[in-house]
């Protein structure tokens, strides 16, 4: 067993003992340009890619994006799968199960990211510009997005239907649902214009049809032949509870200002977008976004900017994977070592050092700056012929086991001594062996002293070994001697 393995061992129950450290979150444009330049480009590229194949993904992507931010922040927590324990926010029904789609867009870019620039991009920024790839790429502005965003380690589907405004909202319920996450009135007028791309599932807009009140069925305010159209889409007591239809049918996937034209219209498709019509200040905004394409997409722009810092801050991780969050991992300290040791067999930590080649990753950075662990008892043998052959055994009193660790060969005879429990040495007339690593040694050998002592005191002070005092035959002056051993 080698002290790598045994080191390897240690990370296993360390990992149970210890809490994550969390990063401080500071969001800024170009945040990648040194740790991960391609970046940006490579997210582009993948939703470029999803949108030639399906160009319907773009809204759905701009949705994530929006269900995301309005619940616990921009973290990417929607991203989360479901667990047997847990419900994520993807499976919350009706808000986003079945309706929201591309999550194999944001991983296919996650997994590019993963092989260039390993722990880097946060899945939660990778939605971000995935969002903002849609848009432009369907006809919005481009926009800079500031990047710097943690991934949450909490996704829960109880907190989906408290944050989202439903279908069946009315104006004034927008606007306080929209204030609540920092927004004006009119930036909800703005960025319900998102429904101008994408598809519904007629349940949401169904009570429109068929069951407004309990004096009409159907929404007086809905335009008549628009209304027929939906029936015949979406026909009453269907048992297809999958089908779907386009919000903004003239351009369904286009990012422009048909929405608000729909609108206008009596043409909007859920309760939630006619009722902007119902109060002044709201229905200005409507004709204004719709008589002004240019300016809505820039207003579209700044609006999505502000949409993306909603909670950013200084909790979270960069996920391996953008649907699972990472297992903890956190720096190894002396003293949690100190109190394995004391406790667990050596032995048992031996098979722990085969989990994977990511544990050696983890131990390597995490005891850049400790003291090598000492076992509670080593005895070295060596030969009393050439080549003079050592070998080390290890005792471990809490499992009862001797452990066999092999040694080089060195090449003179001597007493093996150690005044240090970490410096081992034989020292001769002829010859001075020392080491620093009593699991696993390596020797450094060097010519002895000019003054003979016996039984000096032999140790490491700073980058030199000190040999100093012990009986001398010569009367003479105590002095010492220096042997750098790097």
């Amino acid at each position: 067993m080698s002290l790598k393995q045994v080191i390897c061992g240690f990370t296993t129950l360390v990992l149970i003992l210890s809490n994550s450290f969390m990063l401080e979150a500071q969001l800024q444009v170009g945040f990648y340009a040194s740790s991960c330049s391609l970046a940006e480009f490579i997210v582009k590229q993948e939703v470029r890619n999803a949108l030639s194949r399906d160009r319907g993904l773009a809204a759905g992507l701009v949705r994530m994006h929006f269900h995301d931010c309005f619940i616990r922040g921009c973290d990417g927590s929607v991203l989360i799968d479901s667990t047997p324990s847990n419900t994520a926010e993807k499976d919350s029904r009706p808000a986003n199960n079945p309706s929201l789609r591309g999550f194999e867009v944001i991983d296919s870019a996650k997994d590019r990211l993963e092989a260039i620039c390993k722990g880097v991009v946060s899945c939660a920024d990778i939605l971000a510009f995935a969002a903002r790839d849609s848009v432009e790429i369907t006809g919005g502005f481009g926009y800079d997005v500031p990047a710097g965003r943690r991934d949450g380690r909490i996704s829960l589907a109880s907190e989906v239907l408290a944050n989202l405004p439903p279908p069946t909202f009315n104006v004034n319920q927008l606007t306080q649902n929209f204030a609540n996450k920092g927004f004006t009135q009119d930036e909800m007028v703005t960025l319900s214009g998102a429904h101008t791309i994408g598809r519904s599932h007629c349940g949401s807009f169904n009570n429109r049809l068929y069951s407004f009140n309990s004096t009409t069925s159907q929404d007086p305010s809905l335009d008549p032949i628009y209304a027929a159209q939906l029936k015949q889409q979406c026909p009453q007591g269907s048992p297809n509870s999958n089908i779907l239809v386009p919000m903004d049918p003239s351009s369904p996937t286009t990012t422009d200002v048909g929405y608000y034209r729909n609108i206008i219209a009596n043409r909007g498709l859920f309760t939630s977008d006619q009722t902007l019509l119902t109060n002044t200040a709201t229905a200005t905004q409507v004709i204004q976004n719709a008589q002004n394409p240019f300016i809505w997409r820039s207003k579209f722009a700044a609006a999505m900017v502000k949409m993306g810092r909603i909670g950013t801050g200084n909790a979270g991780e960069i996920r391996e994977n953008c649907r699972m969050i990472n297992k903890e991992e956190v720096e190894i300290h002396g003293d949690i070592l100190e109190a394995i040791l004391l406790y667990v067999s050596l032995i048992d930590l031996v098979p722990a050092s085969n989990v994977s080649k990511s544990w050696c990753s983890i131990v390597a950075s995490s005891l850049r700056h400790l003291k090598k662990p000492k076992p509670w008892l080593i005895i070295h043998k060596q030969a009393n012929c050439s080549p003079y052959a050592t070998t080390t055994h290890t005792y471990d009193p809490c499992s009862n086991q001797w452990i066999k660790i092999s040694q080089p060969s060195i090449k003179f005879i001597s007493a093996l001594k150690s005044s240090q429990s970490n410096v081992l040495y034989m020292l001769s007339s002829s010859k001075f062996s020392f080491s620093f690593d009593s699991l696993n040694s390596t020797w450094f050998n060097v010519d002895p002293p000019l003054v003979w002592r016996m039984d000096p005191i032999v140790a490491c002070v700073g980058d030199s070994v000190v040999v100093a005092s012990g009986v001398c035959q010569f009367e003479e002056p105590l002095h010492h001697w220096l042997r750098n051993h790097q």
